[in-house]
């Protein structure tokens, strides 16, 4: 008896299902005819080395990473980097703002992309969510508002770089200058930490690895918060890089003094 052959999305969704609990709008659904269209769009996009893209194709999450594992047939390509950090973004905040949410994309059998997911923008009463599991490359999530993003991976250079409004939540190691220049945000991160929060204004830091302690303090500005995270326990607040710190230690100095001297007579 001749066996049917299986189509690349039977290929695809059998490999690459996401290993997470799925609630409601993660269930793994896909329409054949819109996968196709939005696959034949991609490698036209290729073929003419610019992202060919109509606002009516709408894709669901799901769809959205099952087009990211198709893409790996065409790494080696020059322009794959660039077309594909654009069309699988933009897929992203299309189906978001058409009223899905909760992303899964898988890179681990994918070259660490850079700038992969960045300016993505959700908003101040729905945050767009995001959780990558691999690798992800050079400024990664930059640029970035009002997003949960998630890492199950290392981060290269300058991942979560100029976000505002958003959370980091990093299960990995980070290279140098990761999340840098960003406002109003929360990074947790369980992993090493080469340097981390350079410019940063206004955000909290987290972290299970007491070495990064001493690397957040020497790089963080005034206005950030750093926390340890210890299992089994509340966090632990390290400190408050603030201004005052510096300003007052003389003043806090004289003032000992006077009521010492005080005491003395």
């Amino acid at each position: 008896m001749i066996q049917k052959k299986k189509d690349l999305i039977d290929v695809i969704a059998e490999n690459y299902k996401p290993n997470i609990t799925e609630d409601n709008e993660k269930i793994f659904v896909v329409n054949r005819n819109r996968f196709n269209e939005a696959l034949e769009r991609y490698k036209k996009s290729l073929a003419v080395k610019k992202p060919l893209l109509e606002e009516r194709l709408v894709l669901t999450p799901s769809e959205i990473n099952l087009l990211l594992q198709a893409s790996q047939e065409f790494q080696n390509r020059p322009e794959y980097v660039n077309i594909t950090n654009i069309f699988i973004t933009r897929l992203i905040q299309t189906s978001f703002e058409k009223g899905y949410n909760h992303f899964f994309l898988n890179l681990k059998n994918m070259n660490a992309p850079y700038c992969f997911a960045s300016t993505l923008n959700g908003t101040r009463d729905r945050f767009l969510t995001i959780e990558v599991e691999g690798d992800i490359g050079p400024y990664g999530a930059s640029n970035i508002q009002y997003v949960e993003f998630t890492l199950r991976g290392n981060a290269e250079a300058n991942y979560g770089n100029k976000a505002k409004q958003s959370c980091f939540y990093i299960y990995g190691d980070t290279e140098r200058d990761c999340t840098s220049f960003i406002d109003d945000c929360i990074v947790v991160i369980h992993g090493s930490a080469e340097s981390i929060g350079r410019e940063s204004r206004n955000s909290i830091f987290k972290t299970n690895f007491k070495s990064n302690i001493s690397k957040m303090k020497k790089d963080l500005p005034l206005g950030n918060d750093i926390y340890l995270i210890r299992a089994g326990q509340e966090e632990k607040k390290i400190i408050r890089v603030i201004e005052v710190l510096n300003n007052y230690y003389e003043i806090g100095k004289k003032c000992i003094q006077l009521l010492k001297n005080e005491k003395d007579r």
